[in-house]
């Protein structure tokens, strides 16, 4: 072993210090997940004590004090594979991992066995390390246990296919060169292990991991909360109490066609439902054919309402309720106060982009107020932010008062 304890400070320190902020900081951290706070901390208080074992180990090596030695080195072989079973309990909380414990509970009645044999180490007279025949007991857990880390994160990678799952695998592997440097390089002893910095810097990354997460859930909650308040801001009382009152009406007139409306209405709203559980895109083809039913129905109650289609480019994708609340809009806003209101929708691949245009006739409207979250015009501003942001494209707009309102959304056919 080095005498030169002061080299060794100069690492032992700022390993002590992080792990004792990170400590600190986990305990305050509002955003960590709680089912994963405490696992993250026992596994933090379970290193810093390895730590803090390998450097009594060198102090009672320094005094001839072998016993104690032994019972330190105990600790060290007890605790590593816990901080192990600890970073899986991170990555799953749901999970008891009862096979784990009972591998631990072994490899702790192994060699506690230490301090009255020779089966697993003893320090002799000299002060000498010497294994016996299970000394490389808490080696083996040890791999076993990163191995099954190691399979779980790929799993969680794969299952969620989020690539911060991938963080999980490269921690293990660096575990993994810890152990194997520990036992085939730096076999001459050293105040602390390379494992055990290398689990310094797995419970920073886990926490950087778990913020990740977090990050990630806390985007998802938003889209899904964006999704809802898109469906309510589409479903209006008004909408629904016009289209039962026209089927009410058609029931006397024309049961056939209060028939025919009842069905599409059904389409509609299932639409509107279904589109909650859409986190990502959809085909184009399945919103047009929305939207066509969504067209249909208004243009009983607003026969001075027409829609026209030039399609000519359906092969991507969108986010639900994009075409839809833009023809409404229009209807609502705009056309319906025409004596001939007339929407044209035109659909092209051009210069690299899927191309959507919705034009009309109607009054127009002041584009600012789009930045001022102006409530009659929120929906254009929502499926703006959806697709830039689930796309990588863009909404643009033109109004002409008096005139009309052109959109034009652009998606990357790359996307």
């Amino acid at each position: 072993m080095s005498t030169d304890y002061r080299d060794w400070l100069i690492l032992i320190l700022p390993s002590a210090f992080i792990l004792l902020l990170l400590l600190y900081v986990i305990r305050l951290d509002p955003y960590v997940e709680k089912r994963k706070r405490k696992p993250m901390q026992y596994c933090v208080l379970t290193v810093s004590l390895t730590l803090l074992f390998e450097i009594l180990h060198a102090l009672f090596e320094l005094y001839d004090l072998h016993y104690m030695r032994t019972l330190v080195d105990i600790g060290s072989y007890v605790l590593r594979p816990l901080a192990i079973v600890l970073l899986m309990h991170i990555l799953q909380p749901e999970k008891k991992f009862l096979h784990a414990w009972i591998l631990l509970a072994i490899n702790t009645a192994v060699h506690l066995t230490a301090t009255f044999s020779k089966l697993v180490f003893w320090i002799d007279e000299t002060g000498a390390f010497a294994r016996g025949p299970l000394g490389y007991t808490s080696h083996v857990v040890g791999v076993i246990l990163l191995a099954e880390l190691c399979i779980r994160s790929v799993r969680t990678s794969l299952r969620e296919k989020k690539r911060d799952s991938l963080l999980s695998v490269i921690i293990v592997l660096l575990i993994l060169v810890g152990l194997i440097l520990d036992t085939c390089v730096f076999t001459d002893g050293y105040l602390v292990s390379m494992t055990t910095y290398v689990m310094v810097i797995a419970c920073v990354f886990y926490y950087l991991w778990l913020h990740l997460r977090f990050v990630a859930d806390h985007e998802n909650a938003l889209r899904a909360e964006e999704r809802i308040q898109l469906m309510i801001s589409q479903i209006q009382p008004h909408f629904l109490y016009n289209t039962l009152t026209t089927i009410q009406a058609l029931c006397r007139d024309d049961p056939e066609k209060a028939y025919a409306v009842t069905t599409d209405f059904s389409a509609y709203l299932r639409h509107n439902i279904d589109s909650l559980s859409q986190s990502g895109l959809i085909p184009f083809e399945k919103e047009l054919e929305h939207t066509r039913i969504y067209a249909e129905i208004e243009a009983i109650r607003f026969p001075n309402v027409h829609v026209e289609y030039d399609i000519r480019d359906v092969s991507f994708a969108v986010p639900a309720l994009t075409l839809q609340p833009l023809v409404e809009n229009a209807v609502r806003h705009g056309v319906r106060i025409r004596k001939e209101g007339l929407i044209r929708i035109r659909t092209a691949e051009e210069n690299g982009f899927h191309t959507i245009t919705i034009s009309d006739n109607g009054k127009g409207f002041d584009t600012g107020k789009l930045e001022l979250s102006d409530f009659e015009h929120s929906g254009i501003k929502t499926v703006r932010d959806r697709i830039e942001s689930l796309c990588g494209g863009e909404l643009e707009i033109v109004s002409r008062p008096d005139e009309g309102v052109t959109v034009t959304i652009r998606i990357p056919t790359d996307a």
